[in-house]
């Protein structure tokens, strides 16, 4: 048996005042229990001397509850007592909440319940306690968005790394004649883009797994591997749907401070344990642009426990200039390793969502089981069969980028700027009042990514844009650091 407290309070001594009263608080504490007749074995309702107009306990007979035994009895008169207050001691045979509600919650505040929400809660499923821990990704605005929010005609996007040349000719020309077929189901098997992958990149067909970007395979991975007891090891400051597909299934997350910007794989290894299956490697690192060698992360695997997964995430690889940058090919069939590759940077195609995870056929088999059919539609896998066969687009493309950043950090330094060097398409910049430069100029048409999300309050990312794009970033960007700030 179990005792549980309620009280309330009534406006005035009637009998119409008495009875809202204890039907409110009758069924707010039975709703919030989801309590019925059975689990009531008794009620004892003790009411202050002022309330003598009906007697309270009658309105919970009313309720049809027959069989509890029901008391009600007149409070002493004690010092500072609550005016017209109710009060119930009910013996149940189950566990559940204590309830006060108006100007009873003086009385124990501890159990004033904000009722409304808490039957709501009780009404409606609950969801896995995993989620509590998981903060929504926040994408940056799109330009429509900015365009209709502060009445501008022309805005340029650099926040989302997205390839500012577009996708290749090929592949928007492959996708127009696509289109008659859309009312098909893609290939569920993705057999011509993975053949064509297997082509690319010179390896097995079986060592492909394809996705609805990088995200879901980051998605998939997760639901793979780990366990609720399991955790990841990743840097404090990097892509964010790691720790998000690890939140998922409940799993913990060991962060590593990263060094001189760049990963600290040595820390990684210092806060593996027996629990850990996973290791996220972005390189080139979102949002620093740094890189770890193929020296330092062979080296890395060398000394990595063989049950723990690398996840080498490469959404940028085909900027990277450094001849150092590590080549997976030489790595895959040797460690516990999975390489993603996208779509949505050099090769332009962000809105399509397209990513590529390549590792041993043991390691692709087993993700395979949680992918679902036709995850990559039937326009993507033509668009990114035809932007791997156009050389000429990526290598513009990479040409270009290279060209824009040598400028962006020639202009940095006779600003005075200080920067991050980049082996990706974006470069991130140190400035003071980062937040206000970036919501003033996303005001006047330039989209920019202030890096506080990532933890770096003084920063500002730039993705590299065309070179009219930049020049208006940095006559704007100037314009308002130098002055332009609205008070």
């Amino acid at each position: 048996m179990y005792a549980l407290r309620a009280a309330t309070t009534v406006e005035e001594n009637t009998k119409e005042k008495i009875k809202e009263a204890m039907d409110e608080l009758w069924l707010s504490f039975t709703e919030l229990n989801s309590f019925r007749e059975r689990d009531i074995i008794s009620v004892i309702v003790s009411s202050t001397e002022d309330i003598k107009a009906a007697y309270p306990a009658s309105f919970i007979r009313l309720k049809g509850y027959e069989n509890v035994a029901l008391l009600d009895v007149t409070q002493l008169n004690i010092a500072n007592q609550i005016p017209l207050c109710i009060r119930l001691l009910i013996y149940t045979t189950k566990p559940g909440r204590n309830l006060y509600l108006r100007k009873a919650t003086k009385l124990r505040p501890e159990w004033g319940w904000p009722v409304e929400k808490a039957i709501e809660e009780k009404r409606s499923p609950k969801p896995r306690g995993a989620l509590s821990k998981i903060k929504p990704y926040v994408p940056g605005k799109p330009i429509d968005e900015v365009k209709r929010e502060y009445s501008l005609e022309d805005v340029i996007k650099l926040a989302s790394n997205e390839n500012p040349f577009g996708p290749s000719k090929k592949a928007l020309e492959t996708m127009a004649k696509k289109l008659q077929s859309v009312s098909l189901y893609p290939d569920g098997a993705n057999y011509d883009f993975k053949s064509k992958l297997a082509s690319f990149y010179g390896l097995d067909f079986s060592q492909f797994i394809v996705g609805n970007g990088s995200d879901e395979l980051i998605k998939l991975i997760s639901e793979t591997y780990l366990d609720e007891e399991d955790n990841i090891v990743i840097a404090d400051i990097t892509f964010s749907e790691y720790e998000f597909g690890a939140r998922l299934m409940g799993a913990g997350v060991k962060k590593v401070p990263l060094k001189s910007f760049t990963h600290d794989l040595d820390g990684f290894l210092r806060e593996i344990d027996e629990r850990t299956k996973l290791c996220y490697i972005c390189n080139p690192n979102n949002p620093t642009g740094t890189i770890v060698t193929h020296q330092e992360l062979e080296g890395f695997l060398d000394r990595l426990p063989t049950n723990v997964l690398v996840v080498l995430d490469e959404a940028y690889a085909e900027y990277a200039e450094n001849p150092k940058y590590p080549d997976f090919k030489k790595l895959i069939d040797s460690y516990p390793l999975i390489v993603l590759r996208t779509f949505s940077k050099i090769y332009g195609l962000a809105g399509l969502r397209v990513g590529v995870g390549i590792a041993g056929e043991n390691i692709i088999s087993s993700i395979e089981k949680t992918r679902e059919p036709f995850n990559v539609n039937l326009l993507a896998q033509a668009a990114a069969i035809s932007s791997l066969e156009d050389i000429g687009h990526r290598d513009f493309c990479f040409r270009e980028n290279a060209s824009m950043k040598r400028e962006f950090y020639n202009k940095c330094k006779a600003e005075g700027i200080e920067y991050v060097e980049s082996e990706a398409s974006f470069v991130l910049i140190r400035v003071e009042r980062a937040k206000d430069i970036v919501q003033e100029m996303l005001k006047k048409g330039v989209i920019v990514r202030s890096a506080a999300s990532f933890g770096l309050d003084d920063y500002i990312r730039v993705s590299l844009g065309t070179k009219q794009q930049m020049e208006k970033f940095w006559n704007l960007f100037t314009e308002i650091r130098d002055g332009g700030i609205s008070k």
